[in-house]
Protein backbone atom coordinates (compact mmCIF):
# COMPACT_ATOMS: atom_id res chain seq x y z
CA UNK A 1 0.00 0.00 0.00
CA UNK A 2 2.74 2.06 0.97
CA UNK A 3 4.17 1.76 -2.69
CA UNK A 4 1.32 2.44 -4.31
CA UNK A 5 -0.08 5.46 -2.30
CA UNK A 6 -3.22 3.15 -1.44
CA UNK A 7 -3.15 4.85 2.23
CA UNK A 8 -6.57 6.85 2.84
CA UNK A 9 -5.82 10.26 2.09
CA UNK A 10 -6.50 13.22 5.18
CA UNK A 11 -7.08 15.78 2.21
CA UNK A 12 -7.89 15.86 -1.59
CA UNK A 13 -4.91 15.47 -3.14
CA UNK A 14 -5.49 12.50 -5.13
CA UNK A 15 -2.99 13.13 -7.81
CA UNK A 16 -5.66 13.36 -10.81
CA UNK A 17 -4.10 13.03 -14.30
CA UNK A 18 -6.30 13.73 -17.39
CA UNK A 19 -3.83 12.04 -19.58
CA UNK A 20 -3.51 9.11 -17.96
CA UNK A 21 -5.71 5.70 -18.94
CA UNK A 22 -8.50 4.92 -16.63
CA UNK A 23 -9.36 1.30 -18.23
CA UNK A 24 -8.74 -1.58 -16.75
CA UNK A 25 -5.48 -3.87 -17.92
CA UNK A 26 -6.11 -7.34 -19.38
CA UNK A 27 -3.87 -9.16 -16.83
CA UNK A 28 -6.13 -7.16 -13.90
CA UNK A 29 -9.58 -8.66 -15.31
CA UNK A 30 -8.10 -11.83 -16.67
CA UNK A 31 -5.89 -12.94 -14.12
CA UNK A 32 -4.90 -10.91 -11.05
CA UNK A 33 -8.18 -10.22 -9.96
CA UNK A 34 -9.48 -13.80 -9.94
CA UNK A 35 -7.61 -14.28 -7.12
CA UNK A 36 -10.76 -14.60 -4.79
CA UNK A 37 -11.61 -18.09 -6.52
CA UNK A 38 -8.66 -19.82 -3.90
CA UNK A 39 -10.26 -17.69 -0.92
CA UNK A 40 -13.96 -19.84 -1.46
CA UNK A 41 -15.18 -22.02 1.56
CA UNK A 42 -17.14 -24.89 0.49
CA UNK A 43 -20.12 -23.80 2.73
CA UNK A 44 -21.71 -20.42 3.76
CA UNK A 45 -22.66 -20.32 7.12
CA UNK A 46 -25.48 -18.84 9.08
CA UNK A 47 -25.81 -16.84 12.29
CA UNK A 48 -28.10 -16.11 14.51
CA UNK A 49 -28.70 -12.14 16.11
CA UNK A 50 -26.31 -13.86 19.08
CA UNK A 51 -23.95 -15.52 16.52
CA UNK A 52 -25.16 -18.52 17.65
CA UNK A 53 -24.85 -21.24 14.24
CA UNK A 54 -27.86 -21.93 12.09
CA UNK A 55 -28.08 -25.33 10.86
CA UNK A 56 -27.58 -26.28 7.90
CA UNK A 57 -25.16 -24.17 6.12
CA UNK A 58 -25.23 -23.03 2.43
CA UNK A 59 -23.88 -25.48 0.01
CA UNK A 60 -21.69 -22.91 -2.31
CA UNK A 61 -23.03 -25.03 -5.11
CA UNK A 62 -26.74 -24.48 -3.81
CA UNK A 63 -26.71 -21.06 -4.44
CA UNK A 64 -25.53 -21.14 -8.21
CA UNK A 65 -28.67 -19.55 -10.38
CA UNK A 66 -30.99 -19.96 -7.22
CA UNK A 67 -31.88 -16.53 -5.84
CA UNK A 68 -34.89 -17.59 -4.14
CA UNK A 69 -33.31 -18.66 -1.21
CA UNK A 70 -32.34 -15.17 0.07
CA UNK A 71 -36.12 -14.49 0.46
CA UNK A 72 -36.36 -16.75 3.51
CA UNK A 73 -37.43 -15.42 6.90
CA UNK A 74 -33.99 -13.91 8.02
CA UNK A 75 -31.65 -15.56 5.45
CA UNK A 76 -29.78 -11.89 4.62
CA UNK A 77 -29.37 -11.43 7.81
CA UNK A 78 -27.86 -14.56 8.59
CA UNK A 79 -25.63 -14.95 5.45
CA UNK A 80 -24.48 -11.51 6.00
CA UNK A 81 -23.57 -12.25 10.22
CA UNK A 82 -21.90 -15.85 8.61
CA UNK A 83 -19.72 -14.10 5.94
CA UNK A 84 -17.93 -11.52 8.44
CA UNK A 85 -17.28 -13.86 11.17
CA UNK A 86 -16.10 -16.88 8.88
CA UNK A 87 -12.15 -17.13 7.66
CA UNK A 88 -11.54 -17.26 4.00
CA UNK A 89 -9.46 -19.73 2.95
CA UNK A 90 -5.51 -19.07 2.11
CA UNK A 91 -4.74 -17.49 -0.89
CA UNK A 92 -2.76 -20.65 -2.84
CA UNK A 93 -2.83 -23.16 -5.75
CA UNK A 94 -5.83 -25.10 -4.17
CA UNK A 95 -9.25 -24.26 -4.86
CA UNK A 96 -12.28 -25.53 -3.41
CA UNK A 97 -13.95 -28.59 -5.44
CA UNK A 98 -17.69 -26.53 -5.41
CA UNK A 99 -15.90 -24.76 -8.35
CA UNK A 100 -13.62 -26.90 -9.59
CA UNK A 101 -16.31 -29.71 -10.12
CA UNK A 102 -19.73 -28.46 -9.31
CA UNK A 103 -19.65 -24.68 -10.94
CA UNK A 104 -23.35 -23.81 -12.66
CA UNK A 105 -24.11 -27.49 -11.95
CA UNK A 106 -27.73 -29.08 -13.64
CA UNK A 107 -28.85 -30.98 -10.62
CA UNK A 108 -30.62 -32.75 -12.32
CA UNK A 109 -27.82 -33.83 -14.84
CA UNK A 110 -24.83 -35.71 -12.55
CA UNK A 111 -21.43 -34.46 -13.87
CA UNK A 112 -22.42 -31.47 -15.57
CA UNK A 113 -20.44 -29.41 -13.34
CA UNK A 114 -17.74 -27.20 -14.92
CA UNK A 115 -14.26 -26.16 -13.77
CA UNK A 116 -13.68 -22.34 -13.25
CA UNK A 117 -10.12 -22.50 -12.96
CA UNK A 118 -9.64 -24.15 -16.06
CA UNK A 119 -11.92 -21.33 -17.58
CA UNK A 120 -9.72 -18.85 -15.78
CA UNK A 121 -6.67 -20.07 -17.68
CA UNK A 122 -8.38 -20.69 -21.39
CA UNK A 123 -9.75 -16.92 -20.80
CA UNK A 124 -6.37 -16.06 -20.28
CA UNK A 125 -5.04 -17.68 -23.76
CA UNK A 126 -8.00 -16.66 -25.41
CA UNK A 127 -7.44 -12.96 -24.40
CA UNK A 128 -3.82 -13.29 -25.64
CA UNK A 129 -2.37 -12.61 -21.93
CA UNK A 130 1.45 -13.54 -22.26
CA UNK A 131 3.47 -15.88 -20.00
CA UNK A 132 4.07 -15.67 -16.30
CA UNK A 133 7.34 -15.27 -17.09
CA UNK A 134 6.96 -11.78 -18.96
CA UNK A 135 5.04 -10.59 -16.14
CA UNK A 136 7.57 -11.65 -13.78
CA UNK A 137 10.60 -9.46 -15.78
CA UNK A 138 8.07 -6.53 -15.88
CA UNK A 139 7.33 -6.89 -12.19
CA UNK A 140 11.18 -6.49 -11.28
CA UNK A 141 11.42 -10.17 -10.47
CA UNK A 142 14.18 -12.32 -11.63
CA UNK A 143 13.23 -13.62 -15.31
CA UNK A 144 13.37 -17.12 -14.98
CA UNK A 145 15.61 -19.28 -17.39
CA UNK A 146 14.30 -22.93 -15.72
CA UNK A 147 11.83 -23.94 -13.88
CA UNK A 148 14.68 -24.07 -10.87
CA UNK A 149 14.67 -19.98 -11.03
CA UNK A 150 11.37 -19.71 -9.29
CA UNK A 151 12.40 -21.24 -6.19
CA UNK A 152 12.21 -17.90 -4.21
CA UNK A 153 8.68 -16.82 -4.93
CA UNK A 154 7.01 -20.65 -5.79
CA UNK A 155 6.94 -23.51 -3.36
CA UNK A 156 8.90 -26.48 -4.32
CA UNK A 157 6.31 -28.72 -4.58
CA UNK A 158 4.72 -26.44 -7.48
CA UNK A 159 7.76 -26.10 -8.69
CA UNK A 160 7.57 -30.37 -9.36
CA UNK A 161 3.77 -29.50 -11.10
CA UNK A 162 4.35 -27.50 -13.27
CA UNK A 163 7.76 -29.45 -14.77
CA UNK A 164 5.00 -32.01 -15.15
CA UNK A 165 2.74 -29.76 -17.06
CA UNK A 166 4.39 -27.32 -19.04
CA UNK A 167 7.58 -27.97 -21.34
CA UNK A 168 9.47 -24.76 -20.80
CA UNK A 169 8.95 -22.08 -17.61
CA UNK A 170 8.00 -19.68 -20.78
CA UNK A 171 5.17 -21.72 -20.85
CA UNK A 172 3.27 -21.08 -17.74
CA UNK A 173 0.50 -19.03 -17.76
CA UNK A 174 -0.23 -16.44 -15.76
CA UNK A 175 -3.26 -17.35 -13.47
CA UNK A 176 -1.57 -20.48 -12.49
CA UNK A 177 1.76 -18.56 -12.08
CA UNK A 178 0.57 -15.75 -9.89
CA UNK A 179 -1.60 -17.97 -7.64
CA UNK A 180 1.23 -20.51 -6.57
CA UNK A 181 3.68 -17.44 -5.13
CA UNK A 182 4.22 -17.42 -1.81
CA UNK A 183 2.02 -13.72 -0.64
CA UNK A 184 4.64 -11.06 0.10
CA UNK A 185 4.95 -9.66 3.47
CA UNK A 186 2.03 -8.61 5.54
CA UNK A 187 -0.06 -9.43 1.81
CA UNK A 188 -2.41 -11.83 0.53
CA UNK A 189 -0.67 -11.95 -2.64
CA UNK A 190 2.54 -12.76 -4.39
CA UNK A 191 4.44 -10.25 -5.80
CA UNK A 192 3.59 -10.55 -9.41
CA UNK A 193 -0.01 -10.35 -8.90
CA UNK A 194 0.04 -7.48 -6.53
CA UNK A 195 2.30 -5.77 -8.81
CA UNK A 196 -0.77 -5.80 -11.35
CA UNK A 197 -3.09 -4.73 -8.97
CA UNK A 198 -1.26 -2.31 -7.35
CA UNK A 199 -0.72 -0.52 -11.16
CA UNK A 200 -4.88 -1.38 -11.64
CA UNK A 201 -5.70 0.55 -8.74
CA UNK A 202 -3.24 3.44 -8.56
CA UNK A 203 -4.64 4.02 -12.18
CA UNK A 204 -7.77 4.01 -10.97
CA UNK A 205 -7.71 6.98 -8.70
CA UNK A 206 -4.99 8.30 -10.63
CA UNK A 207 -7.14 8.52 -13.19
CA UNK A 208 -10.46 8.70 -12.81
CA UNK A 209 -11.93 12.49 -13.08
CA UNK A 210 -14.72 11.44 -10.64
CA UNK A 211 -12.55 10.03 -7.67
CA UNK A 212 -13.93 11.37 -4.43
CA UNK A 213 -10.57 12.68 -3.60
CA UNK A 214 -9.77 14.43 -6.88
CA UNK A 215 -8.65 18.16 -5.67
CA UNK A 216 -10.44 19.41 -8.68
CA UNK A 217 -12.58 22.36 -8.05
CA UNK A 218 -15.34 21.51 -10.55
CA UNK A 219 -16.22 18.42 -8.62
CA UNK A 220 -14.60 17.95 -5.85
CA UNK A 221 -16.36 17.46 -2.24
CA UNK A 222 -15.73 19.92 0.90
CA UNK A 223 -14.07 19.30 3.74
CA UNK A 224 -17.21 18.58 5.42
CA UNK A 225 -18.49 16.70 2.98
CA UNK A 226 -15.10 14.18 2.88
CA UNK A 227 -15.51 14.21 6.62
CA UNK A 228 -18.74 12.66 6.39
CA UNK A 229 -17.57 10.05 3.88
CA UNK A 230 -14.67 8.85 5.56
CA UNK A 231 -17.02 7.73 8.14
CA UNK A 232 -19.09 5.35 5.87
CA UNK A 233 -18.17 1.61 6.75
CA UNK A 234 -18.94 -1.56 5.44
CA UNK A 235 -19.81 -2.93 9.01
CA UNK A 236 -22.83 0.27 8.47
CA UNK A 237 -23.40 -0.75 5.88
CA UNK A 238 -24.47 -4.10 6.57
CA UNK A 239 -26.43 -2.95 9.50
CA UNK A 240 -28.43 -0.74 7.84
CA UNK A 241 -29.70 -3.56 5.25
CA UNK A 242 -30.56 -6.09 8.34
CA UNK A 243 -33.81 -6.62 9.18
CA UNK A 244 -32.35 -7.44 12.54
CA UNK A 245 -29.50 -5.17 13.30
CA UNK A 246 -27.88 -6.16 16.55
CA UNK A 247 -23.98 -6.31 16.82
CA UNK A 248 -20.75 -6.22 14.19
CA UNK A 249 -17.20 -5.84 14.21
CA UNK A 250 -16.12 -2.39 13.40
CA UNK A 251 -13.79 -3.59 10.90
CA UNK A 252 -16.19 -6.04 8.90
CA UNK A 253 -13.28 -7.68 6.74
CA UNK A 254 -11.58 -8.77 9.44
CA UNK A 255 -11.87 -11.31 12.21
CA UNK A 256 -13.91 -10.39 15.37
CA UNK A 257 -11.92 -10.27 18.11
CA UNK A 258 -12.56 -9.17 21.46
CA UNK A 259 -9.59 -7.02 21.95
CA UNK A 260 -8.54 -5.86 18.41
CA UNK A 261 -12.06 -6.01 16.46
CA UNK A 262 -14.79 -6.47 18.92
CA UNK A 263 -18.13 -6.24 17.92
CA UNK A 264 -20.32 -3.51 18.75
CA UNK A 265 -23.70 -2.69 18.33
CA UNK A 266 -24.93 -1.57 15.36
CA UNK A 267 -26.53 1.69 16.67
CA UNK A 268 -23.14 2.95 18.05
CA UNK A 269 -21.09 3.01 14.48
CA UNK A 270 -21.04 6.35 12.72
CA UNK A 271 -23.83 7.39 10.06
CA UNK A 272 -23.18 9.60 7.52
CA UNK A 273 -24.61 13.34 7.80
CA UNK A 274 -26.52 14.61 4.85
CA UNK A 275 -26.42 18.01 6.03
CA UNK A 276 -22.89 18.43 4.55
CA UNK A 277 -24.84 18.81 1.14
CA UNK A 278 -27.24 20.79 1.84
CA UNK A 279 -27.39 23.84 -0.55
CA UNK A 280 -28.87 27.61 -0.96
CA UNK A 281 -29.25 28.96 -4.08
CA UNK A 282 -27.78 32.25 -2.44
CA UNK A 283 -24.32 31.02 -1.05
CA UNK A 284 -24.23 31.40 3.05
CA UNK A 285 -26.03 32.11 5.98
CA UNK A 286 -24.10 34.67 7.75
CA UNK A 287 -25.54 36.43 10.99
CA UNK A 288 -29.07 35.07 9.83
CA UNK A 289 -28.56 36.54 6.17
CA UNK A 290 -27.62 35.12 2.90
CA UNK A 291 -24.63 36.15 1.31
CA UNK A 292 -23.26 34.85 -2.19
CA UNK A 293 -20.27 33.54 -2.65
CA UNK A 294 -17.37 36.02 -2.50
CA UNK A 295 -19.57 38.16 -0.24
CA UNK A 296 -19.09 39.03 3.36
CA UNK A 297 -20.84 39.73 6.32
CA UNK A 298 -20.64 40.30 10.43
CA UNK A 299 -22.51 37.55 12.60
CA UNK A 300 -21.33 39.59 15.20
CA UNK A 301 -19.63 42.84 16.04
CA UNK A 302 -15.94 41.45 16.25
CA UNK A 303 -16.23 38.06 13.83
CA UNK A 304 -16.20 38.75 10.11
CA UNK A 305 -17.25 36.13 7.49
CA UNK A 306 -16.74 35.53 3.71
CA UNK A 307 -18.61 33.20 1.65
CA UNK A 308 -16.75 30.36 -0.18
CA UNK A 309 -17.71 27.58 -2.38
CA UNK A 310 -17.47 25.52 0.55
CA UNK A 311 -19.13 27.64 3.19
CA UNK A 312 -18.70 30.34 5.51
CA UNK A 313 -14.74 31.23 6.48
CA UNK A 314 -15.04 33.09 9.51
CA UNK A 315 -12.37 34.69 11.94
CA UNK A 316 -12.17 36.71 15.03
CA UNK A 317 -11.78 40.74 14.23
CA UNK A 318 -8.71 42.59 16.56
CA UNK A 319 -10.37 45.42 17.58
CA UNK A 320 -8.73 49.19 16.97
CA UNK A 321 -10.89 51.86 18.71
CA UNK A 322 -13.56 50.33 21.20
CA UNK A 323 -15.27 53.29 21.07
CA UNK A 324 -16.01 53.47 17.51
CA UNK A 325 -17.53 49.47 18.43
CA UNK A 326 -19.55 50.57 21.53
CA UNK A 327 -20.97 53.52 18.81
CA UNK A 328 -21.86 50.82 15.72
CA UNK A 329 -23.02 48.05 18.03
CA UNK A 330 -25.66 47.57 20.92
CA UNK A 331 -24.41 46.52 24.17
CA UNK A 332 -25.98 43.24 24.20
CA UNK A 333 -24.49 41.98 20.95
CA UNK A 334 -21.44 43.33 22.34
CA UNK A 335 -21.92 40.99 25.56
CA UNK A 336 -22.81 37.92 23.38
CA UNK A 337 -19.52 38.39 21.85
CA UNK A 338 -16.17 37.10 23.62
CA UNK A 339 -14.07 38.47 21.58
CA UNK A 340 -15.63 41.68 21.91
CA UNK A 341 -15.68 41.02 25.39
CA UNK A 342 -12.05 40.76 25.83
CA UNK A 343 -10.97 43.43 24.18
CA UNK A 344 -13.12 46.17 24.87
CA UNK A 345 -15.11 44.83 28.13
CA UNK A 346 -13.29 47.32 30.29
CA UNK A 347 -15.50 50.11 28.36
CA UNK A 348 -18.60 48.73 29.11
CA UNK A 349 -17.72 49.86 32.88
CA UNK A 350 -16.35 53.34 32.11
CA UNK A 351 -18.88 53.84 30.09
CA UNK A 352 -21.68 54.04 32.93
CA UNK A 353 -20.48 56.99 34.21
CA UNK A 354 -21.65 58.82 31.49
CA UNK A 355 -24.98 60.54 30.30
CA UNK A 356 -25.82 57.59 28.17
CA UNK A 357 -24.99 54.71 30.36
CA UNK A 358 -24.79 50.91 29.43
CA UNK A 359 -26.59 49.52 32.39
CA UNK A 360 -25.27 46.24 32.96
CA UNK A 361 -27.94 45.20 36.04
CA UNK A 362 -31.03 46.02 36.68
CA UNK A 363 -31.32 45.47 40.17
CA UNK A 364 -31.42 48.06 42.94
CA UNK A 365 -28.33 46.99 44.75
CA UNK A 366 -24.69 46.50 43.90
CA UNK A 367 -23.91 42.66 43.22
CA UNK A 368 -20.93 41.42 43.83
CA UNK A 369 -18.09 41.82 41.09
CA UNK A 370 -19.13 39.63 38.39
CA UNK A 371 -15.95 37.66 36.02
CA UNK A 372 -17.37 38.55 32.05
CA UNK A 373 -17.05 36.32 29.32
CA UNK A 374 -13.04 36.07 28.25
CA UNK A 375 -12.34 38.93 30.24
CA UNK A 376 -9.31 38.05 32.83
CA UNK A 377 -9.70 39.99 35.65
CA UNK A 378 -13.08 41.11 37.82
CA UNK A 379 -15.03 44.37 37.20
CA UNK A 380 -17.12 46.16 38.81
CA UNK A 381 -20.57 46.20 38.16
CA UNK A 382 -22.71 49.79 39.01
CA UNK A 383 -26.51 50.29 39.96
CA UNK A 384 -28.35 51.33 37.12
CA UNK A 385 -28.72 55.50 37.12
CA UNK A 386 -31.82 56.66 38.00
CA UNK A 387 -33.55 59.69 36.57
Amino acid sequence: MEETSFEPNKTTQSGYSPTCNPTIVNEFAAAAFRIGHSLLRPHIPRLSPTYQVVDPPILLRSGFFNPDMIYQVNMIDEIARGLVSTPVENMDQFITGEVTNHLFEDRKIPHSGIDLIALNIQRGRDHGIRSYNDYRALCNLKRASSFDDLSREVPPEVIVRFKRIYATVDDIDLFPGGMSERPVQGGLVGPTFACIIGIQFRQLRKCDRFWYENEDQGVRFTEAQLGEIRKATLAKLLCENMDVASDIQRAALDQPSDFLNPRVPCRSLPEIDLSAWRETPQGCQIGGRSVAVGGSGFPTPCTSCVCTAEGAQCASLRITDCSQLLREATKDAILRDDVCVAQCGFLLNSESGKKDRIVLTTTGSPPNPTRLPGMGKFLSVRDPVRS
